[in-house]
Formats: C-alpha cells, sequence, structure tokens
C-alpha cells in the first residue's frame, strides 16, 4: 500500500522467489524502500522547479523514482527443473511535466521516442513501440498501457519484451509498473506465465483518490484525449544482422 500525499495505491505482490548470489557487484537487483507514505506533491514541485531552474528546459521531461523491485524466476516448464526466465518487476512514482494543451499521453511517446526511435537507434530497427498503447479500466480507473519489444534478443532464441501501466494519480504524478522479460525463451510455456503473473498482479490494483487529485485525473480527460497509435516503424530503416523482420506482422 502507497500513502500519496492522501490517495491510497494498493497492489498485492507475489513473494519474489529470487535467490541473490552470495558475492555480488553494484545495486542489489531486488530493492524494497522503506517508506511508503511519499510526499508526492512536494517532489513534484521540487522536480518542476529543477526544470525550469536548468539550461536545458524539457517540457516533457519526466522523472522516475523506483520505490520497489522485484523478480520472479520461472522454472519448470517446459521440462521440470528447467530454467525459463524471469520477468523482472518494477514500481515507480512518475513524475511527468506536459505541455500548454495538458496531453497526459504526449509525454510518454516523446520519451519512447527519445529512447527507441531513430536517433536513438542510429536508423536501426531493433525495438518495437508501442505495442498495443491501450487505455484500460482496473478497478474503475483508467491506466494507459503498451509494450515495447527489443528484436536483437530473438536470434538468441530469447524475449526482451517490456510491458509498461501507468496509472494517473495526480495532474503530474502517476504510479508506473514495469514488466521486463528477462532470459525467457521464445519457445517455451515462460512467455504465458509471465503474462498470467502480470495479469494476476495488475487485477489487485486499486486506488481511492483524494477529493484534489481525483478532479486533477478528471481533469486530463483521459478517454477524450486517447488517440490510437500504432506502432513506430520508420521508412528506409536499417536491419540488424540475423534478425527475422516477419516477426513485426504479428504487432502490425
Amino acid at each position: 500500500m502507497l500513502d500519496l500525499s492522501g490517495t491510497i495505491a494498493e497492489l498485492f505482490l507475489p513473494k519474489s522467489n529470487f535467490i541473490p548470489p552470495e558475492y555480488s557487484i553494484g545495486d542489489s537487483p531486488e530493492v524494497i524502500k522503506g517508506d511508503y507514505h511519499l510526499d508526492i506533491e512536494n517532489t513534484a514541485k521540487k522536480y518542476e522547479q529543477n526544470i525550469q531552474d536548468s539550461d536545458n528546459n524539457e517540457a516533457n521531461k519526466i522523472v522516475y523514482d523506483v520505490q520497489l523491485r522485484r523478480i520472479f524466476n520461472f522454472c519448470g516448464l517446459p521440462l521440470i527443473g528447467v530454467d525459463v526466465g524471469a520477468v523482472n518487476f518494477t514500481l515507480s512514482t512518475c513524475y511527468t511535466f506536459h505541455n500548454s494543451n495538458n496531453n497526459y499521453y504526449e509525454s510518454f511517446l516523446k520519451d519512447l521516442e527519445k529512447m527507441h526511435g531513430k536517433h536513438a537507434t542510429k536508423g536501426y530497427l531493433y525495438r518495437l513501440y508501442p505495442i498495443n498503447w491501450s487505455l484500460v479500466s482496473l478497478n474503475n480507473n483508467y491506466v494507459l498501457t503498451y509494450g515495447v519489444e527489443d528484436f536483437v534478443f530473438h536470434p538468441k532464441g530469447i524475449s526482451a519484451f517490456a510491458l509498461e501501466f501507468y496509472c494517473p494519480i495526480s495532474a503530474n504524478v502517476s504510479l508506473n509498473f514495469r514488466f521486463k522479460f528477462d532470459g525467457i525463451p521464445l519457445e517455451s510455456g515462460g512467455i504465458s506465465l509471465a503474462h498470467e503473473l502480470i495479469q494476476e498482479i495488475m487485477k489487485t490494483y486499486k486506488v481511492r483518490y483524494k477529493s484534489e487529485h481525483k478532479q486533477q485525473v478528471e481533469a486530463l480527460d483521459l478517454i477524450g484525449n486517447f488517440e490510437i497509435v500504432k506502432p513506430v516503424i520508420w521508412e528506409n530503416y536499417k536491419k540488424m544482422p540475423r534478425v527475422d523482420y516477419s516477426v513485426l506482422e504479428k504487432y502490425l
């Protein structure tokens, strides 16, 4: 449960079966912050002021503050005792600062282009985004969701799919739930297991808005501003070696 300046968000997470190595370098792959009473309003003001004071003022700047990271390993399918990869889950508070038209979705689309677009990949098409760009209802709350597929790992026979959920909490704060496939073989039961796990987790998501936040989210007009966005495939893209681009057909 998260107390977000008076708005209460709840999510049930299964216990992780990840066993950390005896010796590791760097940050732990599993992170749990102890304080779940977050002052998102003052934090948003701080980030917004930092953007305004910076030399490079980015109107669509997005700031992520990771609150929890958890790993779920899959073993036993398709054969008993065989490792079929894992799902890395990250829960973050996400601070967005929109354009003057106050379009909730534009910040995320621009961020996707910045991370995965033609300039970022030097003209190579090896990530497809956004996949199944959708506005869904979870326990009567609207949530933006989409996927990103990285084709670079396909020749190795594994999936590097990521599924994102953005749940607006106030005018410029959302909860971000990110599920990233890690080493799941394309031809295995791990992918279906991953989607089942994600569905089971997200259907437990509930939020009780304080009145001020509810009014701010309603003002975003999530339904009225939503438009279908197809996966981005630019003309004359470069192809990565050994990648089967016929896979694009299943997404288009």
